[in-house]
């Protein structure tokens, strides 16, 4: 038999910068982290953090730099 090649499809992710504030001990921040959408980019958040730890004020697409 022979060994058949896999097709992977790769899908560019986009960066957001997602603003948060951490509940106990009581911080806000931000982290940019890359995901296919600004909802996936919160729920990226949430799961790093735990959804009930933090609050999660704003996510907005960071520009990509043209060459």
């Amino acid at each position: 038999m022979f060994d058949m090649p896999a097709i992977v499809r790769a899908i560019e992710l986009n960066e957001y910068e997602v603003s948060f504030s951490i509940k106990k001990p009581y911080s806000r921040t931000s982290d940019i982290v890359r995901a296919t959408s600004s909802t996936s980019a919160r729920h990226i958040i949430e799961t790093k953090y735990g959804k009930s730890n933090v609050t999660v004020h704003s996510v907005r697409l960071v520009k990509k730099e043209s060459d």
